[in-house]
Formats: structure tokens, sequence, C-alpha cells
């Protein structure tokens, strides 16, 4: 029995706001940090959106550079591991390359090798070059050699990481990820928040959260808004998130004639209020998803919300409100299927889904649970 913290190692892109990054920093909130202390290694020496508070927290971050350079990989974990450890575990979150990650953690001397899967895309794997795909095969043979432990979201992401056979593995498990709904309970008042957006009183406001990149589809969600403002003149699209495709997503809307209908916002820290106070419905149509946190958040708000069939059922809590949408039937049909529930009342109280959310999502018993995931490990 160790006399101290477990000491877990977190690797992460970048601690800025993503899916995982922040499911791990509301971890960090949370944790019981006699228990587990978490630190982190990051690839890339840009501040990342959640930094200030990791190092407040007395969690440390260091920085590994260049990630595709193996070697260079190789060292930069050995010194952080010789100059800043033990840890007892290194849990990886970057995705296939978490292949590496756990190799190079196998060749250090660390027993617990965690590869945490957060995406499910199978179907875009087989659309991609040969290079790619090749890369893909190596990455979850690593994984599967020399990773001892894995998680993932949901069933589909895990298969998607650890193969179609992953449940006969004792390895290989789900584990949800979790946010701190405690936010969403706090009302806000729609005129004020409407009004600092300049988002008129009476505007029908879809709403988005999500990085934009090719994975949330924003090209399909600009057509959809097309659509529907000519029939419902008074929709407003609010989108909150930043990405390598913004640019064109822009030049988009502005080629479409539809700038004065759009808010394109950077990502923030109040989505629980914008939510609450701006969005009247979510739109969501990834085209993968390891589960969908967003999604997840606009349930707590009592949101209608239109998804596509990637997400996951893991991510649909009350079914009432999430209406599911094949998006290979096109924009026309999701627009057609948007209209025919506008002006319906809500299945559901706020009060009352922000009650069921946190019974499958609560972040303390989530931090708790990761507890015994990592005494488990250890042990």
């Amino acid at each position: 029995m160790l006399e101290r913290p477990l000491r877990v190692l977190q690797v992460v892109g970048r601690a800025d706001r993503g899916g995982a990054e922040t499911w791990l920093l509301h971890v960090l909130r949370h944790i019981d940090r006699k228990q587990v202390a978490l630190d982190f290694l990051v690839h890339d020496r840009v501040p990342g959106a959640y930094d200030a508070e990791i190092r407040a927290r007395g969690s440390k971050i260091f920085v590994c550079e260049n990630h595709r350079n193996i070697w260079r990989q190789f060292w930069g974990l050995r010194r952080v591991l010789r100059d800043h450890g033990p840890f007892d575990a290194v849990h990886s979150h970057v995705d296939y390359f978490s292949g590496v990650i756990v190799l190079l953690a196998r060749l250090l001397g660390v027993r617990i090798r965690i590869a945490n899967c957060h995406n499910d895309h199978p179907a875009v794997d087989h659309s991609i070059p040969l290079r790619r795909r090749l890369y893909i095969l190596v990455m979850k043979r690593f994984i599967d050699w020399f990773a001892t432990a894995g998680v993932a979201p949901s069933r589909a992401a895990a298969a998607a990481l650890f193969g179609p056979e992953w449940q006969s593995d004792s390895r290989w498990g789900v584990q949800s990820v979790c946010i701190d709904l405690h936010r969403f309970s706090y009302p806000a008042e729609q005129r004020d928040v409407r009004a600092e957006l300049n988002v008129p009183a009476d505007a029908i406001v879809f709403g988005h959260v999500g990085r934009f990149v090719e994975q949330k589809n924003h090209d399909f969600l600009i057509r959809l808004a097309e659509i529907l403002v000519s029939s419902e003149p008074l929709s407003r699209f609010l989108l909150v998130g930043s990405g390598p495709t913004e640019e064109r997503v822009k030049k988009a809307i502005v080629e479409r004639g539809m700038l004065d209908r759009f808010i394109l916002l950077p990502p923030r820290d109040d989505i629980p209020r914008l939510m609450l106070g701006a969005f009247d419905y979510f739109l969501f149509p990834s085209r993968y998803e390891g589960l969908g946190l967003a999604l997840v958040e606009a349930q707590a708000a009592g949101l209608r919300c239109f998804a596509s069939m990637a997400i996951p059922p893991e991510a649909i809590v009350i079914p009432s409100l999430v209406q599911q949408l094949p998006l290979s039937a096109g924009p026309e049909y999701w627009a057609e299927a948007i209209l025919r529930q506008m002006g319906a009342p809500n299945p559901v109280t706020r009060e009352e889904a922000l009650r069921k959310v946190g019974q499958s999502f609560d972040i303390r018993q989530n931090a708790a649970q990761l507890v015994e995931y990592y005494q488990a490990a250890v042990s």
C-alpha cells in the first residue's frame, strides 16, 4: 500500500478546450488529490486555455515538442520520468498516437500504460490514404501489444481503437467522461444574454458547440441553415468554437449571403449560460463522435436536439429531447424534421432534464470511479 498519492501522467496534445481536455479539467477539480495526483504532458508550447488552472490546482505541465519525431518523444518522455517521476501510470489521450506513447512508456519502465479512445471513426478510416491507414494499423498493434489497459467513453469508440472483439479482452472497457453540470442549475435571463450577443429578442436560435474540424460537419450545418432560413426568416445560428476549418466556414457563410444570420463565437467557458439563455434548439451533425459531451450538455439545458446517427447511444440520456437523423438523407430532410418540431412544447422541464442527465454524468461520481480505476490498475 502506497503512503503517497498515485501519480498519473496524462498525455494530451494541448490543455485546451476540447472534449477530453475539458473532462480532465473537471476531474482535476473534483478528484481526491490525497489519493491520486495528476500531471500533464503536452505536445505544444502554445499555451492552452486550461494551463493556468491546472497549475493553480497543483498539477505540473511538461512539454514534449515535435511529437511526430519518435526519438524526440522518447528522450522527452525519458526526461520527464527521470526528473519529475516516479509516475505510477501513463494515461494517453492522443488518439492513435497513443500507440507510440504506450510503447515508449513500456521501454522506459512504466508499469501501467493506459490508452484512452475519445472518438469513433472507423468509416472515415476506410476513405483515407494508404499511408494513413498503415499508420493507424501500426498504432493499433502497438496499443494491443504495449497498453496494459484501455478505456473509451462508448462501445463504438472502444471498438474503433481496440477492435471489434474488444469485450473479450479484460484490459479494455467503457468508462464515461463527465462534466460539472452544477452551472446548469443557475437561471440565465434570455433577454440579457441575447442582448450581449446582438441576437434579436424574437429570433429562433439554433446553437452548435464544437471545434471547427471536418468531424463536426459545419458545411452540412450551413446548407441546413440556408434551408431553415428560407422557411423561417427569424432563424439565427450561433456557433461556438475554433479550429482549422473556421476560415472556410466563414467564407461559405459570406458566399451564401447569410452573414447576418450567423454569430460565431470563440471557445468560452460559459457554455451553460449560452445554452440556457440564447439557444432554442441544438444542432449536432457530426460525422463521428466518441461520445459527444456538447450534446449531453444540451440535454442538461433541456434543449431539443437534432443529431446525426453517428452519435453513440451512451450520449442519448433523454430520448424525448433528441431526434437522430441520417446525414445521408441530406439537409432538406433535416430541415423538414426540424420544422415539424418547432414550436412544440418540450417533453421535460429544464429541472427534470438536469436531474436526469446528472444521474448518468455526475462528475463527482466519475472522478471517484477514476480513482478506483487507477488503484485497481496499480494493485
